[in-house]
């Protein structure tokens, strides 16, 4: 039972002294993101984790939206897999996540 709440314990420090990059491809979606702000702010403050969003020029307030939860913000032109390439020249991160703006994510 020791080595067993050792190693998690040793799992739990390795967990936290990684970094996660979330890179989330936008295009024209300020109520997906606004949507799922509370989750973006969650995920910064319990993980060690950048979200970069990578817009494809939007014409709404994707970009205001993004600035609440305080991510990387880069313009590229409208094309997921040149925004996600884009947006992994960007990351710092030991480990990359990929999420769509329009992805309803919750923490149930």
């Amino acid at each position: 039972m020791v080595v067993l709440l050792g190693q998690a314990a040793v799992v739990e420090v390795l967990f936290h002294s990684m970094m996660f990059s979330i890179i989330i491809p936008t295009l024209n979606e300020e109520h997906a993101l606004f949507k799922n702000s509370f989750f973006f702010k969650k995920i910064k403050q319990e993980l060690n984790a950048e979200i970069i969003l990578v817009d494809g020029k939007s014409v709404d307030s994707t970009m205001n939206v993004a600035k609440d939860f305080s991510c990387k913000i880069i313009t590229s032109y409208p094309s997921r897999s040149k925004q996600q390439n884009l947006g992994v020249k960007y990351a710092k991160g030991d480990f990359l996540i990929f999420i769509h703006a329009d992805t309803t994510v919750d923490d149930k």
